[in-house]
């Protein structure tokens, strides 16, 4: 049973990589499952919820925010399809998901969170947007959405209904 982990990065021929790590002493990239995405805009945030990785880039006036498909990470040479992708008009600092909801926290004059439709990954729908103050990033349980922000309060308690 393969371990890999997820990578964004700023290289503009594969904003994302996948490693192999389960022999930490060898730990390899998989070299097949780079993902260039279009544009030169590096790679800001992911979050991987069963095999469908969302990407955030930094703000590029484009499409910011992708929706692949990861299902074939150990099998694949030409990288992940891209199912769907929007533009947020900001940058995506974090992504956390949650059945059919994505929730992203984002940078465009003010910081806020915005709550996804994923039921579809491949008509990905915006449902609503929450400003919140100085936000750093965002956690989340069974229950609850955590927004973390520079100033008081701290943290901020969402209802994930």
């Amino acid at each position: 049973h393969k371990k890999l982990a997820y990578l964004v990065t700023t290289h503009d021929d594969k904003e994302v990589m996948v490693l192999d790590v389960s022999a930490p002493s060898n730990i390899r990239e998989l070299i097949g499952a780079r993902t260039n995405l279009p544009g030169g805009w590096d790679g800001r945030s992911l979050y991987l919820h069963g095999s469908i990785l969302f990407i955030g880039l930094e703000s590029g006036g484009s499409d910011d925010l992708y929706a692949l498909d990861a299902s074939a990470a150990l099998t694949t040479a030409a990288g992940f399809p891209i199912l769907d992708s929007v533009e947020l008009r900001g940058t995506a600092l974090s992504l956390r998901a949650s059945g059919n909801h994505l929730f992203l926290s984002k940078i465009v004059g003010t910081n806020q969170v915005e709550v996804w439709d994923i039921s579809e990954p491949s008509n990905l729908q915006r449902l609503s947007t929450l400003p919140i103050a100085n936000l750093l990033r965002l956690d989340l349980d069974e229950n609850n959405l955590y927004a973390i922000t520079s100033s008081a309060p701290a943290i901020h308690v969402i209802k994930n209904n």
